[in-house]
């Protein structure tokens, strides 16, 4: 889903659309509506809505949840796209892209929307985010249940809505993948399970490899020339609670040393891939700083949402569309509601995702790997013959 809105063509991207002041340049996908004299391309998918729906309903686009983007053309040049974007955007002089290459682009933050008049002036407004966390407290049984509730609810109604021959779903090994398994099989969802990375280069893809694999997320993407959707279990470390910066920020501003308990912990799933990292003791060295910049739990609460809001991954590429379930910060703010010491379990050993694949059946949990990130397929055999056994 990549473009660069400039006067010019940009030779980069295979699609150029010339349309009165501005050029819309793009990759492989994009679907073009004619509106009231307007022109819309799309891209991408959204849970209940088709492209089409939300293109004739372009100002309320951004109310509905998925993974897309829609960019009308008249007078102005303005872009909308699913509830809390989920591709990173920015801009220069004479460009709009998510297509970067150099410092000289400023960011659009993921609470701004962005147009483009006549002369090429690049206007920012503040859009509202719902971010709001309820007050009351949950159980981590409670969170699981909301958690499990809310995403066979998305998925049923992604699989309704949106007509598909056939979905593909990469396992690695991990519980990401797994968890999504589990979830496509609780649906009684149809899909062709992929065990290996499959990639096909087209003229884009070639042009800008290097720039594309600046983005750590697409050095580990699937590609197909022909129309093809993937799941993928893009987000899961980090809307779970298990990616490194917040599960750091959040054990050292609630005075628990990570370092230490991950010491105590070598069995668990995190324990190789955390100890990676050294912003442990960076945060706990600093947790008075944290407290004092963060003075409320509350406060906290909104910094990491705010940071994982701007944590774009994947966001399509060419003709294959990445279905990404777990880009929902409602999971986040579900987690959120509960205390940190319960949190504990998931951050160290992922025991909240485990316990959502064991709820469709814990025999799954047979095929993950011991450790996060390391020697991921060695029980992956496991998965195959749970999949060819249906």
């Amino acid at each position: 889903m990549f473009f660069n809105i400039t006067p010019v063509i940009d030779h980069r991207f295979p699609h150029n659309y010339l349309l009165d002041f501005a050029t819309f340049n793009c990759d492989p996908g994009w679907q073009q509506f004619n509106i009231n004299d307007n022109v819309i391309f799309a891209k991408g998918y959204a849970d209940i809505q088709s492209l089409e729906q939300l293109a004739n309903n372009f100002y309320q686009a951004n109310t509905y949840t998925g993974n897309f983007c829609l960019i009308k053309f008249s007078n102005t040049v303005e872009i909308t796209h699913n509830k809390n974007r989920g591709f990173p955007l920015r801009f220069s002089k004479n460009s709009v892209t998510n297509l970067f290459t150099d410092a000289d682009y400023q960011s659009v933050w993921a609470d701004d929307n962005i147009q483009i008049d006549s002369n090429w002036k690049i206007t920012t407004n503040k859009v509202i985010l719902d971010t709001v966390i309820p007050s009351d407290s949950l159980s981590i049984a409670d969170a699981r249940n909301k958690i499990f509730n809310l995403l066979v609810n998305d998925i049923n109604g992604f699989i309704s809505n949106n007509n598909w021959s056939s979905l593909k779903l990469f396992c690695s090994g991990g519980l990401d993948t797994l968890l999504l398994y589990s979830l496509l099989m609780y649906t009684n969802t149809e899909f062709d399970l992929l065990t290996d990375n499959h990639y096909e280069y087209d003229s884009f893809t070639k042009i800008n490899k290097s720039v594309l694999e600046n983005n750590w997320a697409y050095k580990q993407i699937h590609h197909w020339q022909h129309s093809q959707c993937i799941a993928t279990g893009s987000c899961g470390d980090e809307y779970f609670l298990r990616g490194p910066t917040v599960v750091s920020i959040m054990t050292a501003w609630n005075n628990i040393e990570l370092s230490k308990l991950l010491t105590e912990s070598v069995e668990s799933y995190h324990y190789r891939h955390f100890s990676k990292y050294d912003i442990w003791q960076t945060d706990w060295n600093n947790r008075e700083l944290l407290q004092q910049q963060y003075p409320t739990r509350k406060e906290l609460n909104q910094q990491i949402l705010n940071n994982l809001l701007n944590d774009h991954q994947h966001w399509h590429l060419g003709n294959t569309l990445t279905y990404t379930p777990f880009k929902n910060i409602e999971i986040v703010k579900i987690l959120l509601q509960c205390s940190v010491e319960d949190l504990l379990p998931q951050f160290i050993n992922g025991h909240l995702t485990k316990s959502l694949i064991a709820r469709v059946d814990p025999d799954l949990l047979k095929s993950v790997s011991k450790y996060k990130n390391f020697n991921n397929a060695e029980n992956i055999s496991v998965l195959v013959n749970h999949y060819n056994n249906r």
